[in-house]
């Protein structure tokens, strides 16, 4: 990769501390992307239960609708994937 010879301020190969920041900043974003992921993936269920609760005329457990509108009102939507 070019970047790689130059290095992040353009000058020569990149440092031992660049590359080190490198992959924390690698790491971050997977992480990140992955704590995105499970939080969609929990929406998702609370929506499905919710849905096959009211299909079968069951009462929905007022603590499930509170923790879906929780999310919701904190914008994990389910087309965040």
């Amino acid at each position: 990769m070019e970047e790689e010879k130059r290095g992040m301020g353009g000058r020569g190969p990149l440092t031992r501390r660049e590359k080190v920041l490198r992959g924390v900043m690698v790491a971050v974003a997977g992480i990140a992307a992955v704590a995105l992921i499970a939080l969609v993936a929990l929406l998702l269920g609370f929506e499905m239960s919710v849905e096959e609760m009211r299909e079968r005329g069951l009462q929905v457990h007022p603590n499930t609708l509170s923790a879906r509108d929780w999310m919701l009102s904190r914008g994990v939507t389910l087309e965040d994937t």
